[in-house]
Formats: structure tokens, sequence, C-alpha cells
């Protein structure tokens, strides 16, 4: 099946997003985004906010910080990856989303190998499944709002794109969509 001249602008942009929010990912990943660094900032920030912390607090509120931007990140990089993949050709949604979280593993995984590379960044297998696992709530988030409430916000999801399941796991005709 190939896609209508209009969904292709659409189709293309979607991917653009993903190959932009993955630079930001991969930015955010970098020496200069490093636990020393981001302790730089953050720490003024909560030193005058609550004055009596102790560094032991701090540093467990730097790191919780620091595991929120990455579940952040990567559940953001998981729903564009969705997005882009309900612009392709028409599969049903729980394919798109294993893709779309297959996608998401493999941009941690380079992640964290280039971070165990580096003299500042320490790369984990623990990080990529933590990663990993931001995708997988923003996923299955999406596809029980999918199947709770529909499609999607916007009814501009018609074909080409992924064909919802009905909650037998059939799926749906894209008429129906």
């Amino acid at each position: 099946m190939t896609l209508q001249a209009a969904s292709r602008g659409e189709f293309w942009r979607a991917w653009l997003a993903v190959a932009l929010w993955t630079a930001v990912v991969w930015t955010l990943s970098s020496d200069g985004f490093s636990a020393s660094s981001t302790a730089r900032v953050i720490g003024p920030i909560m030193r005058w906010f609550f004055p009596g912390i102790s560094q032991e607090r701090f540093e467990l509120v730097h790191f919780a910080i620091r595991k929120s931007a990455h579940l952040t990140e990567y559940a953001v990089l998981a729903l564009l990856t969705l997005r882009a993949l309900h612009r392709g050709a028409p599969r049903p949604a729980s394919h798109c989303a294993l893709l779309a979280l297959g996608f998401v593993v493999a941009v941690a995984s380079a992640d964290e190998l280039r971070q165990s590379h580096s003299p500042v960044r320490t790369g984990s297998p623990v990080d990529v499944a933590f990663d990993g696992s931001g995708g997988a709530l923003a996923l299955g988030g999406a596809l029980f709002w999918q199947r709770r409430f529909g499609v999607g916000a916007s009814r501009r999801y018609r074909s080409p794109g992924c064909i919802p399941s009905d909650p037998r796991g059939a799926p749906a005709d894209v008429e129906d969509v």
C-alpha cells in the first residue's frame, strides 16, 4: 500500500520529529549533562528552596530528578515513534507499539554503549531497562487510551496507519476507525 501525497508529508514530518527527539536524547546524555554537571545547576536551586538540605538528601533528590528525566525522555521518544508508525503501512496498534518499544530499546542500548566509552559517564544494562520502562509505560498508556476511548483525540488517523484492534484482538475495519 502506498501513501497518498497528503499523507506522505505527515509521514515524513512524523519521522523528522522522531529523529529530532532522538538527537535531543543523545545530547542530554552527553558528557555536558553528566551527574556532576547537572549537580552544579540543580544544587544551588535546591539549596535556595531548601537551605537546610543535607548532602545525602540532595543526592537522593538529584538522582530522582535525573531518573525522572530519563523516563520522560524515553516516554516521549516512544510516543513520537508510535505516532510515526501510525503514519506508515497498516498494521495492528499492538504491533506498532512493539516496534516503537524496540526502537526505544535500540536507542537506549546505543546510548548506554556510547556512555560506557566516556570518562565521566557510565553505561549500564540496568539503565537500558530503566529507559525502556519509560517507553513501555507510555506505550501501555497509549494503547489503553486508544482501546478505552477510541483511536485518538483526532480523527485524522484514518488509513494509512496502524489499525486499532478490538478488545478481542481482531483487527478493526479501517472504516470503523
